[in-house]
């Protein structure tokens, strides 16, 4: 029976968010889990840049990848992807485990389709997308733009279209057979103006046919790392 699958992206030094997202996978018992690029690299306003922050979202993922033998993880190189420790290169769609680029960083088994650019998948995918018709829903999951949402075809949102978390938590659609979803799970920096924290991320559930987004609110200075 197809896994669930847990998919965020674009954390940009905050491990608290990482933390948050794989917990709710544990507790949801989804031990399949996508990275989408940008985990590293300092972005306002989390973050100093220093190492330690790099170790700190590195040791989330691999702890999560290791509590349990049937867990299954796969990472995305972003456009500022950096830092990567060596142990977890093996993970990454398209590096052997010295970091060495293999092949295409562009994720592709069944009816999922990962990268970190739409633009980036488009040129390596543009035909398939375009002309899918198979039986299942083709699910596109991508990063880069930061912006929460479920989409027929790729487009790269404007400033005032940008969703950044859900209001209301949770977004769920149910998807069509032959169809085409472009998934976006969202940033995981960004903070409201009364300084609340969010993390984003999607959930696919092949067996229902569902993807649902969500979005938990949590307080930075009361998450801990993972022992």
């Amino acid at each position: 029976m197809p896994e669930k699958l847990i998919a965020f992206g674009d954390v940009h030094l905050n491990w608290q968010a990482a933390r948050v997202i794989l917990d709710h996978a544990r507790k949801e018992e989804v031990n399949k889990a996508l990275t989408l690029g940008d985990e590293g690299y300092k972005i306002y306003p989390f973050g100093t840049g220093e190492q330690e922050e790099y170790d700190k979202l590195y040791h989330e993922i691999r702890t999560f990848r290791n509590e349990k033998p049937k867990r299954i993880l796969i990472c995305i190189k972003g456009d500022k992807t950096v830092t990567v420790p060596p142990d977890l290169f093996v993970n990454f769609v398209g590096f052997d485990d010295q970091g060495k680029n293999i092949g295409s960083v562009i994720f592709h088994e069944d009816n999922i389709i990962a990268g970190h650019s739409g633009k980036w998948i488009l040129e390596e995918h543009e035909e398939l997308i375009k002309d899918y018709q198979g039986y299942e829903p083709l699910i596109v999951f991508h990063g880069h733009s930061h912006s929460m949402g479920v989409l027929p075809t790729y487009k790269w949102l404007q400033d005032d279209e940008k969703v950044h978390w859900l209001p209301n938590s949770e977004e769920v659609y149910n998807l069509e057979p032959r169809n085409v979803y472009w998934v976006n799970p969202g940033g995981n920096f960004m903070r409201g103006p009364d300084g609340t924290h969010y993390a984003n991320f999607s959930i696919y559930d092949p067996e229902q046919q569902i993807v649902t987004l969500r979005t938990i609110v949590f307080d930075q200075n009361k998450i801990s790392p993972s022992k």
